[in-house]
């Protein structure tokens, strides 16, 4: 059974030294085949990048860099244009990502942040490139301001860790979009996404672990890591009532498709 953990922070994993090798050689053990490695500001983007080059022969790997709600409170435009080219001048860039709205935490002011996801939404659309989103407790806007940018998508992308009702999850899949979902399907609190998992087809979602963040229920309190994706896959596979290897073998062509991976 192939997996592939569409969005993993994995240079977080790296810089904390926490037992970073072990965490690829248990990915690997548990039929791992391929990451996305999101980066999260201009640094990180840059070390996501070295990561996917160092992990070349072990691990079929592609970078998503973005500047998220947190990261556009320290940004200004040439942060956008720093981004383009590092997105374009490399051939593991799978996505601009993740990037969105966060009206949880408010990081910043709402117009601050609206602008740079915009920039951001144009800037996927002028590389051709596919979005990785990230939204908390912003959904009807952020569908209002998907609406604007979707056509000039021409690979869509996907709603990171999918928190929203089952009609959240159907207006973005009716826009193009796929729905991700974490390890955090198991919570006691997940029942609006199993909710949505049963309701939406298999070929709408995609599994990711969002590591080192968001372990599973047994794990809470833990590091998070892409071996656990694996979880993801079973807890998906349980809700839809299907075989663990027909969830796997769709999302996996699922992910290669999006991401335009080979």
């Amino acid at each position: 059974m192939d997996l592939f953990d569409t969005h993993c922070h994995l240079t977080d994993i790296h810089n904390r030294g926490d037992e970073y090798n072990e965490v690829i050689e248990q990915a690997l053990a548990h039929g791992v085949k391929a990451l996305i490695i999101i980066g999260t500001g201009i640094d990180d983007v840059r070390e996501a990048f070295k990561l996917s080059e160092q992990l070349e022969d072990t691990l079929i790997t592609r970078v998503a860099g973005g500047l998220t709600p947190y990261d556009v409170q320290y940004a200004d435009r040439s942060h956008i244009e720093l981004l383009s080219k590092i997105l374009s001048g490399n051939s593991r860039t799978a996505a601009v990502g993740e990037i969105g709205l966060d009206r949880h935490y408010r990081y910043t002011e709402e117009t601050v942040e609206e602008y740079f996801f915009e920039r951001q939404l144009e800037l996927a659309s002028e590389l051709g490139l596919p979005v990785v989103i990230h939204c908390r407790e912003a959904h009807e806007r952020m569908r209002e301001i998907l609406r604007l940018h979707a056509d000039g998508l021409e690979r869509r992308g996907v709603i990171h860790c999918f928190s929203g009702t089952y009609k959240d999850g159907a207006d973005y899949i009716d826009m193009g979009f796929s729905l991700s979902f974490t390890c955090a399907l198991g919570y006691t609190n997940a029942d609006a996404q199993r909710e949505t998992v049963k309701r939406i087809p298999l070929n709408s979602i995609l599994a990711e672990t969002d590591s080192p963040y968001l372990p599973p229920q047994s794990m809470r309190g833990k590091r998070n890591q892409p071996a656990h994706v694996a979880e993801v896959v079973r807890l998906i596979s349980g809700i839809k009532k299907m075989s663990e290897d027909k969830v796997a073998e769709t999302l996996f062509d699922s992910s290669c498709s999006l991401f335009g991976i080979n």
